[in-house]
């Protein structure tokens, strides 16, 4: 009866959500959904019983097989593939817009936008249109997360299951949910939280992810064993690329990173002339820096709040593009979809 009750109290949330989604999507992406011009990795993997299913199993995601099981499909159908990416999309979309308290209807359909003509989605629309619908999926799955773990003091333990899917799916969307959990600790600490309570409930998202992060290392050692799978090595998405990291190359890495970050803001991929993209760039940059500047001159706010809200902010791009890290700068669209 509460599910019920909280579904009536949000529905025209969640309708906002699914509509403009499905539009945003459909205008977006509809020419990959309904022409069926097969292409790249999802050409090769057309069956996922012939070969693709052995192929996301050594690359440690290993619950797309039981995903494609359950909720996908094992053949490459670009039309079902999308139709259930956008549902995850909107979905994903009306936990952010309830994690984010907002409650206006343009805003609701403007990230959908946001989320819906993500570089991501197209680059995989474009080239593993096999897997579109799982990603997406690992997406919603650490949307929830970040949802379980705002909502409820405890949240953050049963988050850690969504994480562990996110993880066991594809494991760069976890950068989703840290970029939630980032921008929800700032909002909070703008919104009049003291920097104590931002603190420990970010302590509570650590402890989430790590925990999810245990459980799908345990999954995934198990179920390799079980269906005799080795995991990848050497590749540049395999996940043994993490151990080449070391002291000599992690301050490049980084500063690499928030490079990375700003050349995809100030360069991002459009049809519309690059100085109305960048000057739509330089106008958000410079609304960021008037609310955090606003925040920071305020005689309400304490200087531990302050200092701790300067701290996320830097941070933030670092979180969004800590694949980059990970990978030694051989990241690619498809693993970028927090920037």
């Amino acid at each position: 009866m509460e599910w019920k009750q909280r579904l009536e109290r949000n529905q025209t949330q969640l309708i906002t959500a699914l509509i403009a989604t499905f539009l945003f999507g459909l205008a977006a992406h509809g020419y990959a959904f309904f022409d069926n011009n097969i292409s790249h990795d999802s050409l090769r993997e057309f069956h996922a019983e012939i070969l693709g299913n052995d192929v996301t199993l050594t690359a440690g995601r290993v619950f797309t097989p039981s995903y494609r099981a359950r909720l996908g499909s094992d053949l490459t159908l670009p039309w079902f593939n999308g139709l259930l990416a956008l549902l995850w999309i909107g979905l994903a979309v009306f936990l952010t817009v309830r994690i984010l308290n907002v409650e206006s209807k343009p805003a609701v359909a403007l990230i959908a936008g946001i989320f819906a003509t993500n570089i991501t989605v197209s680059a995989t629309a474009a080239t593993y249109i096999h897997d579109l619908d799982s990603y997406m999926f690992a997406m919603l799955c650490a949307v929830a997360a970040v949802w379980l773990w705002d909502r409820h003091p405890k949240g953050w333990l049963a988050g850690a299951v969504p994480i562990m899917v996110s993880l066991g799916i594809y494991q760069s969307y976890v950068f989703t949910a840290v970029t939630l959990v980032m921008i929800v600790s700032i909002l909070g600490l703008m919104n009049g939280r003291n920097a104590q309570t931002v603190l420990w409930k970010g302590i509570r998202a650590v402890g989430m992810l790590i925990l999810g992060g245990i459980g799908y290392f345990f999954a995934m050692k198990g179920l390799l064993r079980l269906f005799g799978g080795v995991l990848s090595s050497g590749d540049y998405n395999s996940l043994d690329r993490m151990g080449l990291l070391n002291f000599d190359s992690i301050g490049g890495m980084i500063i690499g990173a928030y490079a990375d970050w700003f050349s995809r803001l100030w360069n991002a991929y459009s049809s519309y002339p690059a100085i109305l993209i960048r000057g739509a760039t330089a106008l958000f940059f410079a609304i960021d820096i008037a609310a955090l500047a606003v925040f920071l001159l305020s005689k309400n706010r304490g200087l531990k709040e302050k200092l701790l809200c300067i701290a996320l902010t830097a941070l933030l791009p670092l979180g969004m593009n800590m694949i980059y890290v990970l990978t030694l700068n051989a990241a690619n669209d498809q693993m970028l979809y927090p920037t």
